[in-house]
């Protein structure tokens, strides 16, 4: 069975729908509208993404992307950093991550 699609809750649909296609390529479907996107990634997964005022535990509840080395990370860390975004630096942990909340909110994580 392959996972289809995910719904998040987030602060500011516009913005985070920018972020997640600005940082990590994924692709709009459909029309954004300020309440309600449709995101979609090289393997197909849609990643809903749906206004709302409560965003509980962003440290554990977060999406998550693999880069294919330390230095891809360290790459997308570094662009993050000069383009504002606030994040501890990767670290090994069960792999090598760092986090940051994302416009709206939201958690995201960063591994190889």
């Amino acid at each position: 069975m392959k996972l289809n699609h995910l719904g998040i809750t987030v602060t500011d649909v516009l913005a985070a729908s920018a972020f997640l296609e600005t940082y990590f390529g994924l692709e709009p479907i459909g029309k954004k509208r300020p309440n309600l996107s449709h995101l979609q990634d090289e393997n197909g997964l849609i990643l809903s993404l749906f206004r709302g005022t409560k965003i509980t535990e962003p440290q554990t509840t977060h999406i998550g992307f693999i880069r294919g080395s330390e230095a891809e990370v360290d790459e997308l860390y570094g662009r993050l950093a000069r383009d504002g975004f606030k994040a501890d630096p990767p670290h090994h942990s069960h792999g090598y991550t760092f986090y940051l909340v994302a416009p709206g909110g939201f958690a995201v994580e960063v591994v190889c």
